[in-house]
């Protein structure tokens, strides 16, 4: 179960990560 979270974890930081990175992107004119 922890290998479990710890995947969870991991691809929720990497959505996060890309989410800001596209609105990075969408404010950049």
């Amino acid at each position: 179960m922890e290998n479990l979270r710890l995947l969870l974890n991991k691809s929720f930081t990497v959505i996060l990560e890309v989410f800001q990175q596209r609105e990075n992107l969408a404010n950049v004119p």
